[in-house]
């Protein structure tokens, strides 16, 4: 891939709790692609998800460029405020 920016990836975001198991609702869900925004993507929880603040919880990312995986990471989070 060359290390460039990838505006076309095909990702998904899994809420995951602290023992590293998906949430009811957590995904994963599709992440779409941030327009004019050189690479960044997102991806919204629905407020249905079963989180309670000063929870840690983790996403894990996977984007996937063509048919190749491009990148796959943890994010560790505290839920903040809920809904």
């Amino acid at each position: 891939m060359g290390g460039g920016i990838l505006n076309d990836a095909i990702g998904t975001a899994t809420l995951r709790d602290k023992n590293n198991q998906s949430l009811p609702g957590g995904g994963p869900i599709s992440l779409t692609y941030v327009p004019a925004s050189q690479g960044q993507y997102q991806a919204i929880f629905p407020s249905t998800v079963p989180t309670v603040v000063g929870q840690f919880v983790s996403i894990l990312i996977e984007l996937n460029g063509g048919v190749n995986l491009v990148y796959r990471g943890i994010i560790n989070a505290r839920v903040m405020e809920n809904g």
